[in-house]
């Protein structure tokens, strides 16, 4: 059983649950000499919910964010791995070098166009991927983009 943790006032402090290992999301540190810490929340997201749209060669993923900094820290996770999901946060990253707790373990947020071999090559464009636009709506539903956010996910 995977458990992310969802920690969001909005959403309460329930997990997520999906089969699979345990992974726990917990906050992101950024900052230095001083590291602060930023309250994050995430969601699973599936292969089987977004069907044919979905963008990743994993089965499975994390998106999500701290709250407090919308915008600038969206993230995704693939098998424990955390990457910036979109170009604002990917500049504050490398700037800021955040941290994030997976599995009681501080792992660097990388940035940087996200790695092709996560990427699923585009079903009837040749040589090209599949568009991110899914994880990013998920996201702004989330309220992950500021001033984005959308009701009922």
């Amino acid at each position: 059983m995977l458990v992310a943790a969802c920690n969001s006032p909005a959403l309460g402090n329930d997990p997520i649950r999906r089969s699979g290992a345990t992974v726990e999301i917990g906050e992101m540190w950024f900052g230095y000499p001083e590291p602060q810490a930023a309250r994050t929340h995430f969601r699973s997201l599936s292969r089987a919910a977004f069907g044919n749209t979905w963008p990743l060669a994993a089965d499975e993923a994390l998106v999500g964010c701290a709250l407090e900094m919308p915008g600038r820290t969206v993230m995704l996770v693939v098998a424990g791995q955390p990457w910036s999901l979109n170009g604002q946060t990917s500049s504050w990253a490398a700037e800021n070098l955040p941290r994030l707790s997976i599995d009681g373990e501080k792992r660097w947020v990388q940035h940087g166009p996200i790695p092709a071999s996560w990427v699923k090559p585009h079903s009837e464009i040749p040589g090209e991927f599949m568009s991110l636009l899914p994880l990013l709506e998920a996201a702004s539903r989330m309220g992950c983009l500021a001033g984005r956010q959308k009701q009922g996910f």
